[in-house]
């Protein structure tokens, strides 16, 4: 699971240089202008959001199955945080709703997983050093 989630977030990096890029397109996107980069990240999004939303929360699974309650409880966070993610973009686009977006906030919780799961695991090595 965890060479998975290397390779589908691997896979999904570079859609962060449009990403990054698109910000310098916001006179062009109101004015109706062309917005290469912009529409650039959208079509990527679409593909590499759910590589990552996804494979998080498969993550989040795996490591629960592998551990104690502590690491359940944050998987409910990985996971709901995950799949919010991983539909945002392709939600997006089929949609055109911006409200849509509020979903790519669902990403703090996978950080939230992430870190909580980083804590537990330095706290648990500790414990098994004593």
């Amino acid at each position: 699971m965890v060479t998975g989630t290397i390779v589908a977030w691997a896979v999904a990096a570079p859609e962060f240089v449009p990403h990054l890029l698109a910000g310098g397109e916001h006179d062009a996107l109101e004015a109706g202008g062309a917005t290469p980069m912009v529409d650039t990240h959208l079509a990527l999004s679409t593909f590499t959001t759910p590589l990552v939303g996804v494979s998080a929360a498969l993550l989040a699974v795996a490591v629960a199955r592998a551990a104690t309650w502590p690491a359940r409880v944050l998987a409910v966070l990985g996971v709901v945080g995950g799949l919010g993610f991983a539909v945002a973009a392709p939600l997006l686009a089929a949609t055109g709703n911006p409200e849509v977006s509020n979903l790519f906030a669902a990403q703090t919780l996978i950080d939230v997983w992430i870190i909580g799961t980083s804590v537990r695991v330095v706290l648990s090595e500790r414990a098994a050093r004593r």
